[in-house]
């Protein structure tokens, strides 16, 4: 991914996919609607190499989502939107990542 550009991460109970979502290149594999990492202290720079980490919360969920925390039993979709320089786009997407809670 590229380095030193901004990005977040979008978060979705369900799976699916939205090829070319709001115009970005590459595909949304959450679907809409989402809810967003994108609170003070979220949205972050990239870095040299290319990467964002974010420690999530499971009890404090952003909006968007359908429920306020994760319960077990349950797979949830992080994957990271960014800024990616010039055209096409402006935007690009990573992979998705699913996690089940037990």
């Amino acid at each position: 991914h590229p380095a030193n550009t901004f990005g977040y991460l979008p978060v979705r109970r369900w799976r699916t996919d939205a090829p070319l979502f709001g115009g970005g290149e590459g595909t949304l594999c959450l679907g809409a609607p989402f809810g967003r990492y994108r609170r003070p202290g979220e949205v972050q720079r990239t870095g040299a190499a290319g990467r964002i980490e974010l420690s999530i919360d499971l009890t404090a969920l952003p909006p968007g989502v359908g429920a306020p925390t994760v319960q077990p039993s349950t797979s949830w979709s992080f994957q990271a939107w960014f800024r990616e320089p010039g055209p096409p786009s402006g935007t690009n997407f990573t992979s998705s990542m699913a996690w089940a809670v037990e």
